[in-house]
């Protein structure tokens, strides 16, 4: 973030509300990257099973298409498996390797 501020006082910027609404917004996008954590396996974990969450709400509407159906089926497959993996590996893996190889 101290880069930034160096990027602002560099050009005569006291305070980032000086900025027009474009430059603001691309202030704040940098500044969101900058303070962004590393991807970390519990994250993904996390993500998946919010994933798993909409999928399954997917579910409850009665009114979808079979398309619909075949995609959700297909992506609760998918997220289950990544989540699965992370929580147990080698049982997971063999079991994505096998689930991956009928998606061939």
């Amino acid at each position: 973030m101290d880069i930034l501020s160096k990027i602002l006082g560099k050009r005569g910027i006291k305070d980032a509300s000086e900025l027009s609404a474009e430059e603001q917004e691309t202030f704040n996008q940098w500044k969101k990257t900058l303070a962004e954590e590393p991807i970390s396996l519990e994250s993904i974990k996390e993500f998946c099973e919010y994933q798993l969450v909409v999928i399954q709400q997917g579910f409850k509407d009665l009114d979808r298409s079979p398309q619909k159906t075949e995609r959700l089926v297909l992506l609760h497959g998918v997220y289950s498996a990544i989540r699965d993996l992370i929580s147990n590996p080698q049982v997971a893996k063999e079991s994505l390797v096998k689930y991956l190889t009928t998606l061939v």
